[in-house]
């Protein structure tokens, strides 16, 4: 019986794993400026944002730094997170 709660207990800690898991798509970079996309487009919000860029140990971009990046070529058709 001990075997069937430590198998059950461990099936379900790997359940849980597995749901966890997110998809982070980085897809180019420029000027330091780069785009993330989780688990999809337009899937994160600005607190998500803000977490990622801790994450990376980086900031959201401001605007300077996002019209440097366009003008050396970045481009995306995806809303943006500025500070």
């Amino acid at each position: 019986m001990d075997k069937f709660w430590w198998y059950a207990a461990w099936g379900l800690c790997l359940l849980q794993l597995s749901l966890a898991q997110i998809d982070l798509n980085i897809t180019c970079r420029f000027a330091g400026v780069f785009h993330v996309e989780k688990n999809g487009r337009y899937s994160i919000s600005r607190t998500e944002a803000a977490d990622l860029c801790k994450a990376f140990n980086s900031t959201l971009p401001t605007m300077a730094q996002m019209e440097k990046a366009l003008s050396i070529g970045f481009e995306t058709c995806s809303s943006t997170t500025l500070k």
